[in-house]
């Protein structure tokens, strides 16, 4: 079952409200003491790439045995705090194939599970029970709730739920967090569906950037920032722009190009663009889409401390 995107987060009291963590979705499956897996949304046995995760889940026991057979749905992730996880970082977990990598990272970059659904229950099927049944289940198990006091961040946790939208969005803009997820009280688990009872809302930054090139291959527009003195690439991006909007940037592109290999139109440093994105790092920004033409912004002011800086986390 998947979120819907929306722009707007529904405010009634027909709803409840939980953090979106940047990470892995995942199930636990744990049929008894020692038979217990992992699986991704599209069903693939990740086990073996979470050793960290089965030690901690094995030091909770306890608290899961009684409930056996179960199936958990929740987010496998890296924390940085209680409302923000770093995606790169699980990214590189999931990718990891070798034993001795994967052991390295558990040791460097250790993981954590976050749940905040529960299917079965001692075998018995809960999803066509509503969410609000399924979150008392959820209230049973004694294991911490992530919040704001939460220490370490690695580990087995129970998601926190808030019935205020605005008291949970301020906490997810003072961490940098990836955004919320809506959930009606009323809903029923289903599979393999993208419903509108759950509605997700991200916290976009923004920033100005400087068009460079054109790639000819994908219709995609290359950006860069002031980095040094000298204008560095950091990324591309195609969504976001309509058909007048794209016919123009590509008319710009191709009046001022300075030089054109089999990929690419280059042009010099001038047009300004404001984009949104998810996230931003040290190698550059996740999900770029075109807000606006910036025609009265100066080049050279479009620097990557800037970025760096306003969008520090």
């Amino acid at each position: 079952m998947m979120p819907t995107l929306s722009h707007s987060i529904p405010n009634d009291s027909d709803w409840l409200y939980e953090p979106k963590y940047d990470g892995y979705r995942m199930q636990v499956l744990w049929q008894s003491e020692n038979d217990i897996r992992f699986f991704s949304r599209r069903l693939r046995d990740i086990t073996s790439q979470f050793p960290d995760l089965m030690m901690h889940f094995k030091y909770v026991s306890d608290h899961f045995l009684p409930f056996l057979p179960l199936v958990l749905d929740g987010e496998c992730c890296i924390l940085k705090s209680a409302f923000k996880a770093d995606f790169s970082s699980i990214q590189s977990r999931g990718q990891a194939k070798s034993k001795v990598t994967i052991d390295s990272l558990c040791k460097k970059k250790p993981a954590s599970y976050v749940i905040f659904d529960v299917l079965y229950q001692n075998g018995k099927d809960l999803r066509p029970f509503s969410l609000l049944k399924r979150h008392e289940i959820i209230n049973h198990l004694s294991i911490t709730t992530l919040n704001e006091t939460t220490s370490p961040l690695q580990g087995i946790y129970k998601i926190k739920f808030f019935s205020d939208s605005d008291k949970l969005w301020d906490l997810i803009l003072k961490h940098h967090g990836e955004g919320l997820v809506s959930k009606k009280k009323n809903s029923k688990w289903l599979q393999g569906k993208r419903t509108r009872s759950w509605i997700k809302v991200k916290n976009k930054q923004y920033g100005i950037f400087i068009l460079t090139a054109y790639n000819k291959e994908n219709d995609y527009f290359q950006v860069g920032l002031v980095k040094n003195k000298n204008v560095v690439s950091v990324g591309s991006f195609t969504h976001g722009l309509n058909e007048m909007e794209r016919k123009a940037l590509k008319t710009t592109v191709k009046n001022h190009t300075i030089k054109e290999d089999k990929t690419y139109l280059y042009i010099n440093p001038g047009l300004c663009i404001e984009l949104s994105f998810l996230e931003w790092t040290k190698e550059g920004f996740r999900e770029p889409r075109f807000e606006s033409f910036q025609m009265d912004k100066n080049w050279e002011d479009c620097k990557w401390d800037k970025i760096m800086r306003n969008n520090k986390s």
